[in-house]
C-alpha cells in the first residue's frame, strides 16, 4: 500500500460525517479496503553526494535542507520525500 492509498483510505472515513452503524460501516469499509492493499516493503536509501557535493538521496534525488547556523545539512534517518529510510554510513 502508498502513502496515497492510505491517505485516501482515511481522509475518506474521516470525512464520512456520519453516527451510529452507519459509521461503524464506513469504518469496517475503510478497514478491509486496507487489508486488500498489497503491503510494501520498506524502501532503504543513502545520502550520497551529487557532482557538485551536494547531499541528495539515493532514491529520490530530494536535497536536505541546509541550515546556515552550523554550516551543515540537516540529516535524517528517512527521507521526507519518498520515505526511504537511509542506511547508516559504517
Amino acid at each position: 500500500m502508498s502513502n496515497e492509498d492510505a491517505i485516501y483510505i482515511l481522509s475518506y472515513i474521516k470525512n464520512f460525517r456520519v453516527q451510529g452503524k452507519d459509521a461503524i460501516d464506513a469504518i469496517d469499509i475503510g478497514i478491509n479496503a486496507i487489508k486488500q492493499l498489497p503491503s510494501v516493503t520498506q524502501k532503504s536509501g543513502k545520502w550520497i553526494n551529487d557532482k557538485n557535493d551536494i547531499p541528495i538521496c539515493s532514491r529520490c534525488g530530494y536535497i536536505p535542507q541546509y541550515d546556515r547556523a552550523i554550516d551543515d545539512y540537516e540529516y535524517s534517518n528517512y527521507c521526507p520525500l519518498c520515505g526511504a529510510k537511509m542506511e547508516s554510513e559504517e
